[in-house]
């Protein structure tokens, strides 16, 4: 008997699923960060090359409620 194996292949960057992160907050923020706002930034990549653009967070600032912490709460 002869088997075939069909395999889709498709280039990485051609693959159009949505990928979804959330970012809720940082804690414990060393004591040497004194900026006056923070971002995240977010990449896809395959192996060392990256796909597509990052995506940037909005500037956040540091909440200072209870303790030291960076609110993003943001998909």
């Amino acid at each position: 008997m002869i088997y075939f194996l069909l395999i889709d292949t498709l280039i990485a960057t051609e693959v159009i699923d949505t990928i979804l992160v959330r970012v809720g907050a940082l804690h414990r923020l060393p004591t040497t960060w004194k900026h006056d706002d923070y971002i995240v930034a977010a990449q896809i990549f395959h192996g060392t090359r990256p796909v597509g653009n990052p995506v940037l967070s909005e500037p956040m600032t540091v909440s200072t409620n209870f303790y030291p912490r960076i609110l993003f709460n943001s998909w």
